[in-house]
């Protein structure tokens, strides 16, 4: 720009090609925050279960104050994760919603703040178990820190495109189910379970925003789409559940294997259902290569129904154009101002006319000054 080149191709090319390039880059972060709440969100109840089962040990529990410890930094980092994941939503993933970004900053700092008073009553009710204040104190703060994930959990899923979250949450569901296949050959059932838990856990998140979805429309097909859809995610996660115990039971059992897989591919296929229902896929775009624009014909509708057009008929001669103009006084004398009809016998009458119409007005006139002179006399 400095050289004078702003408005080359080569400038405009880079310019281009800059546009792309922050297209993708705005896509990028934008896939991030989605999976950084698919991921933070999909399971708000055991870090405070764990927490809540450390603080409720009895006395004499092997371990008990290094569990309470871990516990309650376990909750810690959940904490701090989710409160980060809702501000960066609101900061970038509100779509400009003011109101939905303020919530969220709101439950934030709230789940910042409430979270070290919670492990601070914890630790007192650790310390005097047989406390009723310290007891009731503690139920409360959990009561609030556990309505308060919930509703940051939601304004998160609210502030996320449904399409891309479900898209994210797919994705999330075929990486368990890989690490499931990393269990079954390695033989680890605990493995098993975490990750068949995970993608449970997953997919009732989907159902959530699914239904989310259907209760903002007011489009019967749309909403007759998306509880067939849910409706198939609710019939097969339970079997695929069962046949995953089963799995964890026998790691060697083929058969129930086989069966597993059967059932969570059904379950993958149900919530990819739920995704075309909720963002369906748009047709491609069509191939302009090889388009054909014709010219239109020239339309004659003008010179079919006038004739040539004015452009085309010859210019008129213009040496006779000094006859047309008015005629001076000193070529044809004086030049009466009355209109034609005016003139002649009629211009007598009308002087005669005004004339009369003088006479008249003088006689009103003396008239009046008479009647003046005898009122004040």
């Amino acid at each position: 720009c400095h050289q004078g080149k702003g408005n080359t191709p080569q400038a405009q090319e880079a310019a281009r090609r800059l546009s792309h390039k922050l297209h993708e880059l705005k896509e990028k972060i934008n896939q991030a925050v989605v999976n950084r709440v698919v991921e933070d969100f999909i399971d708000i109840v055991t870090p405070l279960k764990l927490f809540t089962d450390a603080v409720v040990a009895p006395e004499g529990t092997p371990n008990r104050d290094q569990n309470f410890s871990d516990k309650a930094n376990n909750l810690q980092n959940f904490s701090n994760r989710a409160a980060k994941t809702a501000k960066m939503v609101a900061a970038g993933g509100s779509g400009g919603n003011k109101k939905l970004a303020e919530a969220l900053q709101s439950t934030a700092t709230q789940v910042d703040s409430l979270t070290p008073q919670l492990i601070s009553a914890g630790s007192i009710r650790l310390t005097y178990p047989q406390s009723k204040a310290a007891e009731e104190h503690f139920e409360n703060l959990k009561q609030q820190y556990s309505n308060l994930l919930v509703r940051t959990r939601n304004l998160c899923d609210e502030a996320t495109d449904s399409g891309d979250f479900i898209k994210s949450s797919e994705e999330q569901m075929r990486k368990h189910t890989f690490l499931c296949e990393e269990a079954i050959k390695n033989k680890q059932p605990q493995k098993m379970v975490d990750n068949t838990s995970a993608i449970a856990r997953l997919a009732n998140r989907v159902l959530l925003v699914a239904k989310q979805e259907s209760d903002n429309s007011e489009d019967p097909n749309f909403i007759d789409e998306i509880n067939n859809a849910t409706d198939y995610v609710q019939n097969t996660l339970p079997q695929m559940v069962h046949d995953a115990k089963a799995v964890a039971m026998s790691p060697t059992d083929h058969a129930a294997i086989s069966k597993w897989r059967e059932s969570n591919k059904a379950l993958l296929n149900a919530v990819s259902q739920v995704r075309k229902a909720v963002q369906p896929e748009l047709p491609p775009l069509p191939d302009l290569s090889n388009l054909n624009v014709e010219p239109t014909p020239q339309s004659t509708y003008f010179i079919d129904k006038v004739g040539e057009p004015i452009r085309n008929t010859p210019t008129p001669n213009i040496d006779g154009v000094d006859n047309l103009r008015p005629m001076s006084p000193q070529q044809g004398g004086r030049v009466s101002p009355l209109p034609k009809w005016a003139r002649g016998i009629f211009a007598t009458i009308l002087r005669i006319n005004t004339k009369n119409t003088n006479l008249q007005y003088n006689h009103t006139r003396i008239l009046r000054e008479e009647y003046f002179c005898s009122y004040k006399n």
